[in-house]
């Protein structure tokens, strides 16, 4: 009687024994389709990522190209140093209210991470 149970528990651990060893294949396919998936979607959008990042530096450079501008028309009112450091110090600050903004909204959704 001790050969049958010693058989059935070798069985029996025989098929957990592949049943563990069958669930870690699964999920390391599972991880290589996800992470296969991702790699194709990003070389496929590289092309668009290229193109919004060409129109954000565009678009800064268009920015910069203002605010000379403006420095410029000051310069004849108030002189060019103070012209200067007009502009520079408007843009400071829009930069300042766009950085605290944002910083605002990542607190705000970290936040919401740890009472979830």
């Amino acid at each position: 009687m001790d050969r049958g149970s010693d058989a059935d528990s070798q069985s029996i651990g025989g098929l957990f024994a592949r049943l563990a060893d069958d669930a870690t294949g699964l999920v390391r396919a599972e991880v290589e389709l996800y992470r296969a998936t991702a790699l194709n979607r990003l070389d496929q959008s590289r092309p668009a990522l290229i193109a919004l990042i060409a129109s954000a530096l565009t678009l800064q450079a268009a920015f910069v190209c203002l605010l000379v501008m403006i420095a410029v028309a000051l310069s004849a009112r108030i002189g060019a140093v103070w012209a200067g450091l007009s502009v520079a110090l408007a843009g400071a600050v829009v930069a300042a209210l766009l950085a605290w903004g944002g910083i605002k909204r990542l607190r705000e959704i970290s936040m919401g991470d740890e009472n979830d």
